[in-house]
């Protein structure tokens, strides 16, 4: 059951992002997500009809180191580990602020939502799967909510890229070089785009859906609160390292509550 684009940001008239202060100079911004009713998954996830009953508010970008900082003070995403690593350096360090949060396993995204609920007084909490993907189509049944496989992604997610070549790197202080050969140019990608990033992106550095929200394909995977089998939650929207298919509206994989994931974060929903 897709909905025309017209019709999709038509429900939302009227209905304004909001935001919330979270103290230690961070805010964080909602943006309203109708109720309504779709297929979800697509061929190669299990499909089923999902009706999402009340509207809701979902948090415009993932939760940022410096939101998170906001109740874990001095949090640390740390250091993505660099090929052809030696004592030099310890790798990429992905300390940035504006950067999203990383390494935050479920229960302590639960603790969070904890956190922010008894801040604000709403029932803040991690989006159900069908919530998620009903937010990220914004009710388009493509691949991805702006295209397809063959469409640029460039000005809309941080996937795996032309700039993934980049972490083909030799030296003694390890560096990328031109034209590396395949077995060092082995990582994943997608070389016909670039969207200017190696890792990590600043949440909200692309073009938002229709409904408002950011980097939901790309930049970081997402947790959200179904499980996807005894002991695991189900993570969505791929990241920095996948490819178009692995990013997906419709794509799924699962992680232990427990797990610190490099490459996960997550965005919180305000319920109304």
């Amino acid at each position: 059951w897709p909905i025309a684009p017209a019709k999709a940001a038509k429900m939302q008239q009227g209905k304004k992002p909001v935001s919330i202060d979270l103290g230690n100079g961070q805010k964080m911004d909602f943006a309203y997500i109708p109720s309504g009713e779709y297929a979800m998954g697509s061929r190669t996830e299990p499909m089923k009809a999902v009706k999402v009953e009340k509207p809701f508010w979902m948090g415009t970008t993932e939760v940022t180191l410096a939101q998170y900082r906001a109740f874990k003070p001095g949090y640390k995403n740390g250091v993505y580990d660099m090929h052809y690593k030696d004592q030099v350096d310890r790798g990429y360090y992905m300390n940035e602020s504006g950067f999203p949060v990383i390494r935050v396993p479920y229960n302590d995204a639960l603790e969070y939502c904890a956190w922010l609920s008894e801040k604000i007084g709403k029932k803040v909490v991690l989006p159900s799967e069908g919530q998620w993907e009903w937010a990220c189509r914004a009710g388009t049944d493509s691949l991805l909510w702006f295209g397809g496989k063959e469409t640029d992604f460039s000005e809309f997610a941080n996937l795996a890229d032309a700039t993934i070549i980049e972490l083909a790197v030799h030296g003694i202080n390890p560096k990328p070089f031109e034209n590396p050969p395949d077995e060092w140019n082995y990582e994943l990608k997608d070389a016909r785009f670039n969207d200017g990033v190696l890792h990590l992106a600043a949440a909200g550095s692309y073009q938002p859906n229709p409904w408002g929200l950011y980097d939901m394909h790309g930049n970081v995977c997402e947790w959200t609160r179904s499980d996807y089998d005894k002991g695991r939650k189900v993570v969505r929207g791929g990241s920095w390292k996948d490819r178009q298919n692995r990013a997906s509206s419709a794509f799924r994989i699962g992680h232990p509550p427990w797990q610190q994931v490099y490459n996960t974060g997550f965005r919180v929903t305000i319920e109304e």
